[in-house]
């Protein structure tokens, strides 16, 4: 059955949850660090498939917007991207 996640936060406040789940050859903790950095391309992409910076720019318009992108090892092999916006910052508007 489906698995029951807690509830996404950012500093304490209601985020909204996305993820992205790829069940491919997955990708290690060090390379998880690497990729998101402005021109990473991992081993996997073909030649003359861009210049690495798609997970660059896609995490700073995340946090741009007050959330969070990152990554974690989806169960079974593969990687997942988890994008998290906050809801409410808490703020009176």
């Amino acid at each position: 059955g489906p698995v029951p996640r807690r509830q996404a936060l950012i500093n304490g406040f209601p985020a909204s949850e996305l993820r992205v789940i790829d069940h491919g050859q997955g990708v290690s903790r060090d390379d998880v660090d690497t990729m998101f950095r402005p021109f990473q391309r991992l081993d996997d992409a073909p030649s003359g498939a861009g210049v690495g910076l798609g997970l660059a720019v896609a995490k700073g318009f995340t946090e741009v917007m007050g959330g969070v992108l990152d990554a974690e090892q989806t169960p079974g092999g593969g990687l997942t991207l988890v994008i998290r916006l906050p809801i409410s910052t808490g703020a009176d508007l």
